[in-house]
């Protein structure tokens, strides 16, 4: 395996568990909508935007997953590629998290959910 450090193995590790909270909550809220409402014109709009939110943080999950192992499996050392490739989805990551709670928390403002 190549060498992965700690504060890296931290930065995956915050990730997983940030994009599956971001998961839970859209779904969760998702579901409330349309056991609550149904699937009307006036949920469709807002039912589509959570499930939107679930595929982009489940995509990055996916992608984290791959690069993760990809670097763990490399011998002896990560190329630049792979290394330019787990910051870049940090990036994303630290950028779309925060955009995504607050679409799902606009939501739940909008129906009065909690």
């Amino acid at each position: 395996m190549a060498e992965i450090s700690q504060v890296t193995i931290d930065r995956i590790v915050r990730y997983y568990q940030e994009l599956i909270s971001v998961i839970n909550l859209a779904t969760d809220i998702e579901y409330k909508i349309f056991n609550n409402h149904g699937e009307t014109e006036a949920t469709d709009n807002d039912l589509i935007a959570l499930s939107n939110v679930t595929v982009k943080a489940t995509d990055s999950i996916k992608r984290l997953n791959a690069i993760t192992i990809r670097i763990a499996t490399i011998q002896p050392t990560v190329d630049i590629a792979t290394a330019n490739m787990l910051e870049e989805t940090f990036t994303f990551n630290e950028m779309n998290i925060p955009a995504w709670i607050r679409s799902v928390e606009e939501i739940v403002n909008n129906w009065s959910l909690s």
